[in-house]
């Protein structure tokens, strides 16, 4: 049985992490959203990998329209994360990721979802973002 939570552990809050992120760290996109990850040194008993979830205030001026879309990737997220947490092994390393949306339009769950999926698939693929020994 998948754990689809997302705990407090798991989520990207630091203001300084979060820009050292956006900075520093690699990209990746797929359509409306685009992933921003780097990799942080692993603090003890903390998750493999933090997310966060940002939508610009500049395309979407009201604040609902930004909480919802922030809620769809949240979700879309929950329900996928199973991909990126391969093996546990990692004792070093932990990864801060970043998920941007930059479409000026709403898109629908199903949309994001599905576009999240095909971000967690080349982030594994990335020879920078190793989650199974780093």
């Amino acid at each position: 049985m998948n754990n689809h939570s997302f705990p407090s552990s798991e989520k990207l809050k630091s203001k300084q992490l979060f820009e050292l992120v956006f900075k520093t760290g690699k990209s990746l996109s797929a359509g409306p959203i685009k992933v921003f990850y780097l990799k942080i040194e692993k603090a003890l008993n903390a998750p493999q990998v933090q997310a966060g979830f940002a939508v610009p205030s500049r395309v979407f001026n009201k604040a609902h329209d930004r909480n919802l879309i922030k809620r769809r990737m949240r979700t879309a997220y929950q329900l996928l994360k199973h991909q990126l947490f391969v093996a546990e092994g990692n004792k070093t390393h932990a990864y801060a990721v970043v998920f941007l949306y930059t479409n000026r339009r709403i898109v629908d769950f199903d949309v994001v979802k599905q576009k999240i999926s095909v971000l967690l698939d080349q982030l594994q693929k990335e020879p920078d973002f190793d989650t199974a020994n780093s």
